[in-house]
């Protein structure tokens, strides 16, 4: 999104306080960014901290699930889906060949 408004490098823009270091960044010519692109990329920077905390919590709940093997009794399950070729604690892509 940045690269489409001119901006081709960013340092240090992720963190508590994106929106004070997004409001800082100029275009290549110097400009301020234009009040809608600015709610532009503060919205989607809301949406990434969104769906970096839901992939944390995602990732929290795998690791209880997978340490509770005893509990639900799908630990066994587990290592048996990962003996398969392309299934794995995280899913990656699989290859078919003809």
């Amino acid at each position: 999104m940045l690269v489409l408004h001119g901006i081709l490098s960013v340092s240090g823009l992720w963190g508590v306080r994106w929106k004070e270091a997004l409001s800082s960044i100029r275009t290549g010519d110097g400009r301020e960014f234009g009040r809608f692109i600015f709610r532009e990329l503060c919205r989607q920077c809301e949406r990434l901290d969104l769906v970096h905390s839901q992939l944390k919590s995602l990732e929290k709940e795998r690791i209880q699930v997978c340490e509770i093997e005893g509990a639900i009794n799908c630990g066994s399950k587990i290592r048996i889906l990962k003996q398969l070729d392309g299934i794995g604690e995280v899913d990656r892509p699989v290859s078919c060949s003809f």
